[in-house]
């Protein structure tokens, strides 16, 4: 996996680093794989893409599965780790992952055009505060249009929690665009998560439609 050094990382580089919520979400997908298989998956923010080639792993069909992210430096790391997981070469395979530009709320509808809708989404840390250049919004406006309409289709977020206000914050947002937020209790996440939960405060959260009962 490629990363840069996190002792030197600028905010802009962040997207270069593995975090432990990435881990986290990652352990809960290989616990849960039957949230993956047969589905198209996307991930956002994906910086270096542990989640995302997880989800394109355990999936039957790679090809499903778009990673982004919104700066051209982080989506050249990103897709080098595409390569060296599934080709190890310089030409990414046409049934692998693909990697894509994707500045949340931005052109949407050529996004969708090109690359369709997604049955799961995935995020880790990409909420840092809500207030932080309004991310909140666009994030959930993103989600909404390009979460596809079957019944089951979810977006799964893993965060640190760096304020006691921003899960409520996420919730009450989410809500804006139609989506209910569950929380996944530490119960349900694998042992191997332990040491993660137990250094970081992190929060996994799941958003459904809240029509997801009537949706066909």
């Amino acid at each position: 996996m490629h990363t840069c050094n996190l002792t030197t990382a600028t905010y802009a580089e962040t997207g270069q680093v593995v975090w432990p919520a990435a881990v986290v979400l990652s352990h809960y997908l290989l616990h849960h794989s039957h949230l993956v298989q047969s589905r198209s998956v996307l991930e956002l923010g994906a910086g270096v893409g542990l989640p995302g080639l997880v989800a394109a792993k355990l999936t039957k069909d790679p090809s499903a599965v778009v990673l982004t992210d919104h700066t051209e430096v982080v989506l050249e790391l990103l897709q080098k780790n595409t390569e060296a997981n599934f080709t190890g070469d310089t030409v990414q395979p046409p049934d692998g992952p693909k990697s894509a530009l994707l500045d949340w709320g931005v052109d949407l509808e050529e996004f969708r055009m090109t690359y369709g809708t997604f049955d799961l989404i995935l995020g880790a840390d990409i909420i840092y505060w809500i207030e932080q250049e309004g991310m909140a919004e666009p994030l959930f406006q993103t989600v909404s249009m390009l979460m596809s309409k079957k019944a089951d289709a979810m977006f799964v977020m893993c965060h640190h929690v760096r304020s006691a206000q921003i899960a409520q914050s996420i919730q009450d947002i989410a809500g804006k665009f139609n989506l209910l937020c569950a929380e996944v209790g530490k119960d349900d996440l694998p042992a191997v998560c332990s040491d993660s939960l137990s250094n970081v405060p992190l929060q996994l959260l799941t958003f459904t439609p809240k029509d997801a009962d009537i949706i066909v």
